[in-house]
């Protein structure tokens, strides 16, 4: 029985011992957790205010990665539908 539970386990995760899926979601919820504290603190502050260069700049570069990892899965899987 032990044998046959650790061949499933071994099925199912990667290499480094993640599922990506649902560490995936993990990441996720993390990422949507940190875009709402960022939103909150952002809306407490002037909106004439200015940030460093560089929290724009990591700002500006995650929306562009994250927006990326989205059009990955959405239009990679819509291509999969029309063919």
């Amino acid at each position: 029985m032990r044998g046959l539970i650790n061949t499933i386990r071994k099925m199912h995760l990667k290499e480094d011992g993640h599922v990506d899926v649902a560490s995936s979601i993990r990441k996720c919820k993390t990422a949507i957790e940190d875009a709402n504290d960022i939103m909150n603190k952002l809306k407490t502050m002037d909106p004439e205010g200015s940030l460093p260069t560089w929290w724009t700049n990591k700002l500006a570069t995650s929306c562009m990665s994250l927006n990326k990892l989205r059009d990955y899965l959405l239009v990679s899987s819509e291509q999969k539908e029309d063919k």
